[in-house]
């Protein structure tokens, strides 16, 4: 079992996912299960759900950059919905060392939840970071991070519709 000395060491991004999969966790069904990957992964603020792992290769990416997972993967315990997550950040990199295109400022986080009370994980990707230019005004405001003030209420996001196609 994991204790929340692990989430207190966490850096503050870090914890700003704990904090969006523990506020979404009670509407999880909402996402889906068995969502199809395509660019729309890294609209900001898209959030799908998967029954099955989701390996960065298959991530649809830019012409000239791939997903690249940093660091390590962490843990982190949810017990308000008796569950646990692993979970990694994801950015782009650039395929080949010569290409000269800029590469995105995308950030992506792929989650493991495991519940006690189901043997098979689900699995989750919520783009943080990601691109806007195609967005509505009401996607723009469900994609916008919340403000640390307004990250009070745990359960904001469950609230909201976000972009789960």
């Amino acid at each position: 079992a994991l204790d929340f000395h692990s989430v207190f060491a966490m850096k503050p991004e870090s914890e700003r996912a704990i904090d969006f999969i523990d506020s979404i966790l009670d509407d999880l069904s909402l996402y889906g299960g068995n969502n199809r990957l395509t660019e729309k992964v890294y609209r900001q603020g898209n959030c799908q759900l998967f029954c099955s792992r989701i390996r960065s290769k298959q991530i649809p990416a830019g012409s000239f950059w791939r997903w690249n997972q940093t660091r390590a993967k962490k843990q982190a315990p949810l017990p308000r919905h008796g569950a646990e997550i692993s979970f990694v950040k994801l950015i782009p990199r650039k395929l080949r060392p010569d290409i000269t295109d800029k590469i995105p400022n995308y950030k992506l986080w792929q989650f493991e939840i495991t519940f006690h009370s189901q043997a098979a994980p689900k699995y989750l990707l919520w783009c943080e970071k990601g691109k806007l230019n195609d967005f509505s005004e009401k996607e723009k405001r469900i994609a916008t991070p919340p403000k640390a003030e307004q990250q009070t209420n745990r359960l904001f996001a469950a609230k909201l519709s976000f972009i789960c196609n």
